[in-house]
């Protein structure tokens, strides 16, 4: 099978948190020819990319004091490999690394058995920070492909601040993993999926994404199965039952935060920006929350900052956070600054 060939089985998903994608995953393990088992945390890490032997036994399970981290906004340490949708062995795994001469080989190598298993010829890894790299993952990946969620960004910090996050670091979270993604908003192998389409328009958007993806679409696709309960990714703290029809939600996510979590947030998302330093090495072209929401088509509510101290405290107290536990994004290299 030529090397081309093969890499045309390689897509990957990412986003911000809270986007729709572990719908968007539900769905496509629906399709005949699709799968996506648990987020898999490994393309999420440029290391892997960058210097696939210096780094390619430190995913072996069991490691994790030695695993690189991801160079995001969150960042991952560790990887699923093991996991039972992969249906490999930590020993197996051991000699399919030896055996791989860069993260392409290896990936192709690491998909055939679940491919195989499950009947499938597309695999598709779902995991939101896999936009750190679809940069990276398309120079790499001869036909690769990349799917972009997003969603509406007060509504997806919403979200997250929901689930237990800060709004600082849920704001931030959206900016970066959004500006991340959009680095390769250009190409013709990345897709953009909102989820506001997903939920109102569901046949149309799935049948977009499934052209993209050169796959036949089936109204089956839209309807739940018994399979779907085996969507290990699905937070219990999530309003969306994934497993369910799809139909829009009644009510903003947004508009349950109480009403100083709303003004905080919207105060946030007018002064975050990504550093001048990260735009330039990741290639970012899109750097504030409002050069996003306009190049997106999103509303974008700019608000004159009140509560300045407040979030120049929780910037600051994130960099040192970061810095004291030795994280990649610390002092020297944090993403995000301020612009009051």
């Amino acid at each position: 099978m030529s090397k081309q060939k093969l890499g045309m089985h390689g897509v990957l998903m990412g986003g911000a948190g809270s986007t729709g994608s572990s719908l968007l995953r539900t769905i496509i393990n629906r399709h005949d020819d699709m799968f996506s088992g648990e987020e898999l945390s490994l393309f999420n890490k440029e290391q892997y990319f960058d210097c696939w032997d210096a780094n390619k036994n430190k995913l072996l399970p069991g490691r994790w004091q030695r695993f690189p981290e991801t160079r995001g906004w969150v960042p991952y340490r560790g990887s699923a490999l093991t996991h039972e949708d992969y249906c490999w062995e930590e020993n197996e795994l051991k000699a399919l690394i030896d055996q791989s001469a860069n993260l392409y080989e290896f990936s192709v190598r690491f998909f055939e058995r679940p491919l195989l298993k499950y009947g499938k010829n597309i695999w598709v890894e779902k995991t939101p920070s896999n936009c750190y790299a679809f940069r990276l993952f398309l120079k790499s990946f001869p036909g690769g492909k990349v799917v972009h969620t997003t969603r509406n960004p007060y509504d997806s910090v919403a979200s997250l601040v929901r689930r237990g996050m800060s709004p600082y670091f849920s704001a931030a979270l959206w900016l970066y993993n959004t500006a991340s993604a959009l680095s390769v908003r250009d190409s013709a192998q990345y897709y953009l999926t909102r989820y506001e389409n997903l939920v109102t328009e569901p046949l149309g958007e799935i049948e977009s994404l499934c052209d993209f993806l050169g796959v036949g679409f089936f109204e089956h696709l839209l309807q739940p199965s018994g399979n779907d309960n085996q969507d290990h990714s699905i937070n219990p703290g999530w309003r969306a039952d994934r497993t369910a029809s799809i139909k829009k939600q009644a009510e903003s996510t947004f508009s349950l935060l109480p009403e100083k979590d709303q003004i905080l947030v919207k105060e946030l998302l007018s002064c975050l920006r990504v550093s001048k330093k990260h735009a330039l090495k990741k290639e970012i072209p899109f750097c504030s929350c409002k050069e996003i929401c306009d190049e997106l088509d999103y509303e974008f509510f700019d608000l004159p900052v009140t509560q300045i101290n407040h979030i120049r405290k929780d910037h600051i107290g994130e960099i040192f956070h970061r810095t004291f536990a030795l994280k990649s994004t610390g002092i020297w290299d944090f993403p995000i600054e301020l612009s009051f």
